[in-house]
């Protein structure tokens, strides 16, 4: 057999062109990722760096593994608390190559903190993952809707009522509101910042996000960010991020009322691990998975009428100030 050589590393930002190449080749030819390499340097490049491990076979590429690590997003952030996106490998990959692509990235980097997830529709992958060490949970799915009974884009035929708390105040931010120091909001893994919400969420090239203050009795509970997403002039509303200590949820009440009356949604909907599901309860929320005829899209630029029960994974094993929310790495991104 003729010698060949594997090389395994963290990629450079001159690479990215290449890395995207190999992208559109080998994985979705129609995925927003694929056609938009403006989108993929602005999730990716991270000054010199390009944020994918890589794996060359004499020289070409045979697969590669994305990350996003915190510090992508804010400078002052950790490099080590890092989310895990995209793998994809072509027919010349050797054995074992994502477990190589991983180890990779977990060295070079120092990683402290990893986070996955996905729909891993495919039980091995569940394998994998916990070979790699990942815990693995299914992420919860909660959603409140209006009360009516006509739906123009999910299927809906449950006759629900939802009992939302009045309780909290919300201010809408901007990009310059958001650079007000907050103490004691930040306290959940991965660790973000103003500059991280910011940069990850009022900064994104193609979707857009508004993030809310939320108080009680003038006292800062938390903050959160969600997308409204317009269907020919039908509203969707997902909260992406949360940030503030787990038990305020429960102040997002005035907040939910307001969206409800002013974009009188199909629904708005809420997925994360973490949050102990008696709070999202009592904050007006319903678990999607107990109602197992109702259709609500994860899928949604473009829509595809498909629930899609999500699994995530964390390194090391869970603990209580571990938020995965819909927002990390790469989950809430055009598809």
């Amino acid at each position: 057999m003729i010698n060949q050589k594997i090389n395994s590393y963290i990629g450079h930002s001159k690479e990215a062109n290449e890395v995207h190449k190999f992208i559109k080749k080998y994985w979705k030819k129609n995925h927003f990722l694929s056609k938009n390499f403006k989108f993929f340097k602005w999730l990716y490049v991270q000054n010199s760096r390009l944020n994918v491990a890589i794996v060359r076979k004499n020289k070409r590429i045979v697969g590669i593994q994305g990350f996003i690590p915190q510090k992508k997003f804010d400078k002052k952030l950790s490099d080590n608390q890092i989310t895990l996106t995209l793998s994809l490998t072509n027919q010349y990959a050797p054995p074992g190559i994502l477990f190589k692509l991983f180890s990779t990235i977990k060295k070079k980097l120092s990683a402290t903190f990893v986070s996955t997830s996905g729909g891993w529709f495919d039980p091995n992958i569940v394998k994998y993952n916990k070979l790699l060490g990942f815990d693995i949970y299914e992420m919860d799915h909660f959603f409140i809707m209006p009360d009516r009974r006509k739906f123009k884009i999910i299927k809906n035929n449950y006759k629900l009522k939802f009992k939302i708390p009045n309780l909290g105040q919300y201010k809408i931010l901007n990009k310059i509101t958001l650079k007000n120091i907050y103490k004691g909001i930040f306290v959940n893994k991965p660790f973000k910042s103003n500059k991280f919400l910011l940069n990850r969420y009022l900064n994104h090239p193609n979707l857009n996000y508004q993030i809310y203050e939320i108080f009680n009795k003038k006292k800062l509970k938390c903050l959160i960010v969600i997308r409204i997403i317009n269907i020919k002039n039908n509203f969707l509303i997902k909260i992406v991020d949360y940030q503030g200590p787990k038990k305020n949820i429960i102040y997002l009440g005035g907040l939910l009322k307001h969206l409800l009356k002013f974009y009188n949604p199909e629904f708005i909907d809420f997925v994360c691990t973490g949050f102990p599901k008696n709070l999202l309860i009592k904050t007006g929320f319903k678990n999607r998975k107990i109602y197992k005829k109702l259709i609500l899209p994860d899928y949604v630029n473009p829509l595809v009428m498909k629930n899609i029960d999500l699994k995530c994974g964390v390194i090391p094993n869970y603990k209580s100030n571990i938020l995965i929310m819909r927002g990390d790495g790469d989950r809430d991104s055009p598809n």
